[in-house]
């Protein structure tokens, strides 16, 4: 019975590893990808917020996304945490946050 038990566990250990490994070929993880996950910690999944005080990150322009982070950054823009967090990320580091959040990858644009 304890090596049946074992053989069970072993096969399906197997195939969850097989499944998950398949699983995250499917996803395309990048740069971009990566330096835009904290902005979903606060503007919402795929940066659709629940309202305000904090806007949605959708529907702006690359060059649009881009001056407003660069905005935050030097300051010409107020925000009590926007600007700080902006000044964490190199101007290369925010053109890669502002492509990514105008031209999201398909798994990743918010429902309509």
């Amino acid at each position: 019975m304890k090596l049946i038990a074992t053989v069970f566990t072993t096969v399906a250990s197997v195939l969850l590893c097989q499944s998950l490994a398949n699983a995250a070929d499917d996803v395309k993880i990048t740069r971009a990808s990566l330096l835009t996950q904290p902005c979903f910690a606060c503007h919402g999944a795929n940066g659709t917020s629940v309202g305000l005080p904090i806007l949605s990150l959708t529907g702006q322009t690359e060059d649009k996304y881009y001056e407003t982070l660069i905005a935050f950054k030097t300051g010409k823009r107020p925000a009590t945490l926007m600007n700080r967090i902006a000044k964490g990320y190199s101007d290369e580091d925010l053109k890669l946050i502002a492509g990514y959040l105008a031209n999201p990858p398909a798994e990743a644009k918010p429902a309509n």
